[in-house]
């Protein structure tokens, strides 16, 4: 993840975003990922200063006004 600041290790991060329609779907796929910082990188390059990287604890995936699906860190860790 690039950033002009970085979060100090072990803060816990809250990303949402959506991504684009597969071909035919009508509906968006939404994305909840919470995690926390474990590692911070410098860097001194023209349109990046620095990035961090994130472990994941819980992500939802959720398609505009549909199902909900949860992946935790747990259950990732038991596959």
């Amino acid at each position: 993840m690039d950033t002009a600041a970085l979060p100090p290790i072990a803060s816990s991060i809250e990303l949402c975003f959506s991504l684009p329609s597969v071909p035919g779907a009508e509906k968006e796929m939404y994305v909840q990922f919470t995690g926390q910082t474990v590692r911070l990188e410098e860097t001194e390059q023209e349109d990046h200063s620095s990035g961090f990287a994130i472990r994941g604890r819980e992500i939802v995936w959720n398609f505009d006004g549909g199902k909900k699906w949860l992946l935790s860190a747990e259950e990732e860790e038991e596959e």
